[in-house]
């Protein structure tokens, strides 16, 4: 495996963030310490993971990721990171956030508000609606007298 060609320089020692080439027909295995993702840049890899696995019956934790392709990798979870032909993979590990608990009311405000300015903007609608289809009613209903206009 080449060194990072992006080295993060603000990153803490024996953390390996970057962009990465494993070179044709090598593997690489990964267990990181932090919660991370795997975004493959070129070539095609084939992807084990260790267990357990959530998928169908017979899924032994592989698959095949191409250039685009990102997978998140959990603390401590083992990866096993194959070149799938003749060309290299390049690939990109970046440390991912940890997903923090949002409480229970945020943001509840600004829902509550955006509700109530919705709802008022809809009833301003409905009545003028309601008003247009009276007038028109009203005009429809009222009698007609030959010869004279009706006023508007």
């Amino acid at each position: 495996m080449d060194a990072p060609s992006r080295p993060d320089p603000h990153q803490s020692p024996g953390r390996a963030a970057g962009c990465w080439t494993l070179a044709a027909r090598r593997a690489l295995s990964l267990r990181p310490r932090e919660r991370g993702v795997l975004r493959i840049e070129g070539g095609l890899a084939w992807v084990t993971l260790d267990g357990p696995h959530a998928g169908p019956p017979g899924d032994q934790g592989d698959l095949w990721l191409g250039p685009g392709d990102t997978l998140v990798v959990a603390a401590g979870r083992r990866v096993v990171l194959e070149s799938r032909d003749e060309r290299p993979v390049t690939f990109q590990w970046d440390f991912a956030p940890q997903p923090q608990a949002v409480p229970l009311g945020a943001g509840l405000a600004q829902d509550w508000c955006e509700l109530r300015q919705g709802l008022g903007l809809a009833l301003g609608a409905g009545g003028r609606l309601a008003t247009g289809l009276a007038r028109i009613g009203w005009r429809a209903l009222r009698p007609r007298v030959p010869g004279v206009r009706p006023a508007t």
